[in-house]
């Protein structure tokens, strides 16, 4: 009996010497590698998918990869039967080469720049319903507490370093997820984090997490993926729109000579880039210009993308010309005043008698004042701001006042210091733009015009007072 014991053991031990070792299985590698490939046999779709994945560095496990595909899949299959990715890439071709130099400066993964597509599908003036505006749909709170004011939103250069400093602090509470940090744009840290609750302790990610998301951000991500995947295939087949030729600058240059400058006329510069149609300045911001050349230009100071410089951002100083800017315009218009002020002496005098509303809507009044129509809000403190006027004064010319304004009267202010333009609002204007290209108050044209939110309508005729001091 112990003799078939002895035997019994020497034949386990030579069989398990000479068993040989099962080939190893191949594994497709993510960020860590699964115990088995998340498809058998991956489709095309299902490649781009794990490229992505690959890409943002994410750490699922296989189920958990294969149920995220059924919620790309699903956003893909609607994106690939519109338009609003090819649309979108058309629109972005100037901006997304500086949104990935950013992001790749700032040590994170270029697709993040696809989520300004799924936010705005990179329009500068998109305004939500609540309040986001921007390429980055930032909200006024967001964006103060990022370090730009709610204005600069617009702002593509400032809005960029905001979005990179909200991506940046994202991964300090979520890791270095990218589909919790993505989520978190759209429903924000704490909208996130606090649905962690629901799920085991030890799996916190975008898919655990999913079910308990808001419908919203359930539908994001994957979004944000789908489109991901889409401009991937664009790219790759050679059909990306080509990359514009590109200056940024924050100078607000005079149009008509900086069109000359970068080889265009005024017609050809509206047509390429229709945020200035109409305009005679520059935005006091951050403007992406689209020119002709394919070659960087050195006729003003900005940034300069183009072929040439390979699509990254490139110093150049502007050479001997002189453009005008808003700015100087300003001074040299103030320093003419000034001096016409010392020859003539302006004073209060009665108003002469024919003198037509349509001729000081367009420009500065040649009479000594001007009638305005009080409108409910109004105050003398908003009167004084807007005409330089004190209360004293405008009592002094409206004996009415002593009783204080009353909504619907007619008053009269001195026109030295004011300018009333009537504006007709032109397609793809904003009040926001209006109030930019003005240097006016947003409030104030609300006021003045008794508009309520930020409803206009092309064609409508706006009042606004611009102060000449």
């Amino acid at each position: 009996m112990k003799f078939i014991s002895v035997l019994l053991f020497i034949l386990f031990i030579s069989a398990c010497s000479s068993t040989p070792e099962p080939a190893p299985k191949k594994v497709v590698v993510l960020k860590m590698a699964p115990v088995e490939p998340p498809f058998k046999r991956p489709t095309a779709e299902q490649l781009d998918y794990l490229d992505v994945l690959r890409a943002l560095e994410v750490d699922l496990e296989n189920d958990e990869i294969r149920q995220l595909y059924e919620w790309v899949k699903a956003e893909y299959d609607y994106f690939y039967q519109t338009n609003f990715v090819t649309g979108s890439l058309v629109r972005g071709n100037r901006y997304i080469p500086y949104l990935q130099y950013r992001l790749r400066q700032a040590g994170l993964p270029i697709e993040y720049s696809y989520l300004a597509m799924i936010e705005s599908a990179f329009r500068t003036v998109a305004l939500s319903n609540k309040g986001a505006h921007g390429v980055w749909q930032l909200m006024p709170a967001t964006a103060k507490e990022l370090g730009i004011t709610p204005e600069q939103r617009k702002d593509v250069v400032k809005a960029t370093d905001a979005a990179i400093k909200y991506i940046q602090a994202r991964e300090a509470a979520f890791g270095n997820d990218a589909l919790l940090i993505a989520a978190s744009y759209n429903a924000g840290e704490y909208g996130v984090s606090k649905r962690f609750v629901h799920v085991d302790s030890k799996r916190y990610n975008y898919v655990t997490v999913y079910s308990h998301l808001p419908k919203e951000t359930r539908h994001y991500v994957p979004r944000w993926i789908a489109a991901t995947m889409l401009a991937n295939q664009i790219k790759r087949q050679g059909k990306m729109p080509a990359p514009e030729s590109v200056l940024i600058t924050d100078k607000d240059y005079q149009i008509a000579p900086l069109a000359s400058a970068l080889g265009m006329n005024k017609k050809e510069f509206e047509t390429r880039n229709p945020d200035f149609v109409g305009e005679e300045f520059l935005t006091n911001q951050h403007n992406f210009i689209v020119h002709p050349n394919a070659h960087p230009v050195n006729a003003v100071d900005g940034l300069h993308i183009s072929a040439a410089t390979g699509f990254e951002p490139q110093f150049i100083a502007g050479g001997q010309l002189n453009i005008a800017t808003r700015a100087s315009a300003e001074l040299e218009r103030k320093a003419l005043l000034a001096k016409a002020k010392r020859k003539i002496k302006p004073t209060i005098k009665r108003s002469p008698n024919r003198t037509s509303s349509k001729e000081v809507s367009q420009t500065q009044s040649n009479a000594s004042y001007i009638k305005v129509a009080i409108q409910p809000g109004m105050t003398f403190s908003r009167l004084n701001r807007w005409f330089d006027v004190t209360e004293t004064e405008l009592v002094a010319l409206n004996p009415s006042l002593k009783k204080g304004l009353r909504a619907g009267s007619e008053i009269k202010v001195p026109a030295t210091n004011v300018s009333i333009k009537q504006y007709k609002v032109q397609a793809g204007d904003s009040l926001l733009r209006i109030a930019s290209n003005h240097q006016v108050e947003l409030d104030d044209i609300r006021l003045v015009n008794q508009i309520k939110g930020n409803h206009i309508r092309v064609g409508q005729v706006l009042t606004l007072y611009l102060p000449e001091g």
